[in-house]
């Protein structure tokens, strides 16, 4: 029997199992709606505990999730969007890239709760 060591994520709290030769927590929170700090190691994961975000920050974040671009802020914060590696949509080429506008989407708004949850504890 192995020990996978486990350590608090950083982003959501929980007592997480870390992957024993990667050093990464191991995916945890729903399938449909994964923690950012999954397969990351701690010192990653911590990136993504932003607070006291300006207002052009703010509003920066509220431009990419009009237009489902991450890239701005992963600049802007030194973390990373992890797009799915391969996409799989049995619909059009409009239907992938809404899509895939979604889930930067859903990336930009968990990164925007995780914001909200640390300013309001800090």
């Amino acid at each position: 029997m192995s020990y996978h060591p486990r350590i608090t994520c950083p982003i959501c709290g929980r007592d997480t199992a870390l992957h024993p030769t990667a050093g990464q927590f191991r995916p945890h929170g729903s399938v449909a709606n994964r923690c950012p700090g999954s397969r990351r190691t701690p010192e990653e994961a911590g990136r993504y505990c932003i607070s006291d975000i300006t207002t052009e920050q703010w509003e920066v974040m509220r431009d990419c999730y009009r237009r489902g671009d991450v890239r701005p802020v992963e600049l802007m914060f030194g973390i990373t969007y992890d797009q799915p590696t391969h996409f799989v949509c049995d619909g059009t080429p409009e239907d992938e890239l809404a899509a895939m506008v979604g889930l930067a989407r859903q990336w930009i708004n968990k990164l925007a709760l995780v914001a909200q949850q640390r300013n309001r504890v800090l």
